[in-house]
């Protein structure tokens, strides 16, 4: 059983605040060697493109690197923790987003392939529309 901090309203038992399970720790795939390739790959996360402005477009990665973040409610309310994730190409590009798709994405393809790769991944976001009109995104490797 997991063990989280929540705060509970103590009249009711309510969770009023509690960390959500998608938000993970840090994530990173990049093995920057040389001072070169250092600079490179800090430009690729540092001033990344987002992923939505990627389109249907396919892109080879060479790296992923997720970290907590803070995003604004869509309604309003107080901000939210998510999970901020750049898939870094081998265009030397970082594409960024927010998502919680990509993220569990990302994070499954770290799973599944390790945090070394003999070759860059290409791959593409599907989109896919859910019943209560959110969007789904996640990463399909081709």
């Amino acid at each position: 059983m997991a063990q989280e901090i929540a705060t509970v309203d103590e009249s009711t038992g309510e969770i009023i605040d509690a960390t959500p399970r998608t938000t993970r720790g840090l994530v990173n795939t990049l093995h920057p060697q040389s001072f070169e390739e250092r600079k490179a790959a800090f430009n690729a996360v540092n001033n990344a493109t987002s992923l939505d402005d990627m389109g249907e477009k396919h892109v080879s990665i060479i790296a992923i690197v997720q970290a907590p973040g803070v995003r604004a409610d869509r309604n309003g309310g107080p901000d939210q923790p998510c999970t901020n994730t750049t898939l870094v190409g081998a265009d030397g590009k970082g594409y960024f987003t927010q998502s919680e798709g990509i993220a569990r994405s990302a994070y499954n393809l770290v799973a599944t392939f390790g945090v070394q790769w003999p070759e860059p991944l290409e791959v593409h976001v599907k989109k896919t529309q859910l019943a209560n009109k959110n969007t789904l995104k996640t990463l399909v490797v081709d």
